[in-house]
């Protein structure tokens, strides 16, 4: 059943078009003249209009240009005229204005419902079609997001909600390119249909993410996580070339079904703190989680008093000739009651609760400390150390002063230290977090910005702040130097630092061919297992100064 307004000043003639859709089963609405008319469409927003020419007042075409010029939410509103013979020129008009059809008076009762079903069944189709748009993703012929969550709403027997992210999205699109990055997802989509061929649906809800409404029946949703990281994991062609990616897939399950989504995300969201390249699940990993979160937390307020840490160095190395340049700070915490935990899972608690104020003070001394010691010994006198800083430190008052008053303590210089910034603890970058930096700067120390193109990868931060060192990720250097999305993304990143006058730092360099490709490309400064695992400050010592014979 249609809603439709008839615009007539004629009694009678509005009153037999009004019986004969009724009839037919229409909700009829009148009126007499061009400005009740218009009333009744934007209070009632009807499905159709049929509009008399020739009326007082306000004639159709006066009507049907104001709702057209004036009045954009009723533009789309079918509108049939009604027409003498001697209104030609006035239909024309009309016509022009964006009129859907018109009919002549006299008028055909069985013309006019014919006329009237079709143009709501075109309108219909219409309708359809603009709903399988706006919940269809164009680029895979998959659900996108807004599909996915009518689709989880809507199909209560779904047992459990996957989403799959490739992991450094952001940055692989900017690598890829455009067409590329088209080109993938189809193929990643493709990958998808084929794993998760029971799906109830499947949805491509952001660039490099998808979604899957999935029964268990025949295969958990943890098995399908598995099938699928592996799946992804094996090298897409691109342009006859492979690359090589891995995703990250957080899985719902056991939870209200329209809460799937919201819970699927949160788990992906703890996917990617992890390192990405792997699967977790709301249902079982996020209570276990919640339950070690708290015990970490309690444990972390004791754990500096009782001395529970301690520092490994990695050494960092010339690319050219493997010469001994520095290390890069590494803490380490072993619980009497959780034993070892990893950095992963204790340094966001420590950053959301606060204690990482005086765990990085901590850290910043010894490292301070230690480093002064190397470089009194002839094998050391160059030796740089990186600390990295945490965005609670940044933001803490008096920060700056404690920073000196640790090279000051250590008889350390400043140019032997580095600070590392990731680019996520330069979001909410202000006036306050740009005075210190140039004010650490002005001290002579090292600023410089960790994991380049894992965070927001804003440029202007390499224009405004005083940065001299740019460090590349280890998750692009893995693929190299046989994956071309890694090589294009290392080769723009080693381009833009050299442009600007930046020292660059590759770390995660665990083979010789990634060491050489590194060095051809300018890339001065590297670190990974190839050159040397983190290690006690004992044992660098040691590594000091079998390394540095014959570098003299």
């Amino acid at each position: 059943m249609a809603r439709i307004l008839c615009i007539e000043d004629e009694v009678l003639l509005r009153r037999l078009i009004a019986a004969e859709l009724k009839d037919s089963g229409h909700d009829i609405l009148e009126a007499g003249n061009g400005v009740e008319g218009m009333a009744a469409v934007l209070a009632q927003r009807p499905d159709l209009v049929l509009c008399d020419i020739n009326m007082p007042v306000m004639d159709g075409v006066e009507l049907l240009s104001e709702l057209r010029r004036n009045h954009p939410e009723a533009a789309n509103i079918p509108f049939l005229f009604l027409s003498a013979l001697a209104d030609r020129k006035d239909v024309i008009a009309g016509m022009r204005l964006g009129a859907d059809d018109y009919l002549t008076k006299p008028v055909d009762l069985d013309l006019l419902l014919v006329t009237v079903e079709a143009r709501l069944a075109q309108v219909s189709r219409i309708g359809q079609r603009q709903q399988e748009l706006a919940l269809n993703d164009l680029l895979t012929g998959m659900l996108n997001r807004d599909g996915l969550i009518a689709a989880q709403n809507r199909c209560t027997d779904a047992s459990a909600l996957l989403l799959i992210e490739f992991d450094h999205a952001r940055s692989l699109g900017l690598a890829l390119g455009p067409r590329k990055t088209d080109a993938l997802q189809r193929l990643a989509a493709d990958r998808l249909r084929d794993v998760a061929s029971g799906a109830q649906s499947l949805a491509r809800t952001y660039p490099f993410q998808f979604g899957i409404l999935w029964s268990s029946l025949g295969m958990s949703p943890e098995d399908l996580a598995e099938s699928l990281r592996r799946r992804m994991s094996e090298p897409f062609l691109l342009d006859d070339e492979p690359i090589h990616l891995s995703v990250s897939i957080g899985i719902a399950t056991g939870v209200p079904h329209d809460t799937l989504l919201a819970r699927a995300e949160s788990v992906l969201e703890w996917c990617g703190i992890e390192g990405g390249n792997v699967w977790a699940s709301y249902r079982t990993d996020r209570a276990a989680r919640d339950i070690e979160r708290v015990a970490i937390e309690n444990a972390l307020r004791g754990a500096l008093a009782a001395n529970e840490f301690t520092l490994n160095f990695q050494p960092k190395v010339r690319s050219h000739d493997l010469a001994p340049v520095g290390v890069e700070v590494l803490l380490r915490w072993t619980n009497a009651q959780l034993g070892p935990v990893s950095p992963a899972l204790f340094i966001p608690v420590a950053e959301e609760t606060g204690t990482i104020i005086d765990i990085g003070a901590w850290v910043l001394r010894e490292a301070c400390r230690q480093m002064a010691i190397w470089r009194s010994s002839p094998a050391g006198r160059n030796l740089q150390v990186a600390v990295n800083v945490s965005p609670r430190q940044l933001r803490k008052d008096g920060w700056v002063a404690s920073v000196a008053e640790a090279l000051a303590a250590a008889g350390l210089p400043s140019s032997a230290l580095i600070l590392e910034i990731t680019e996520s603890a330069l979001v909410d970058d202000g006036s306050d977090i740009t005075e210190k930096l140039v004010s650490l700067r002005k001290l002579g120390i090292t600023l410089s910005i960790d994991d380049f193109g894992t965070g927001y990868s804003a440029l202007s931060y390499l224009h405004r702040l005083p940065f001299e060192e740019l460090k590349i990720d280890q998750s692009f250097v893995r693929g190299l130097p046989e994956t071309s999305g890694n090589r294009g993304i290392v080769d723009g990143i080693i381009s833009l630092g050299q442009t600007l006058g930046l020292k660059l730092v590759a770390e995660g360099v665990e083979t010789e061919a990634q060491r050489s490709y590194l060095a051809q490309r300018g890339c001065g400064v590297l670190q990974g297992y190839h050159i040397a695992r983190p290690m006690p400050a004992d044992a660098f010592t040691l590594w000091l100064a079998a390394s540095t014979t014959g570098h003299g």
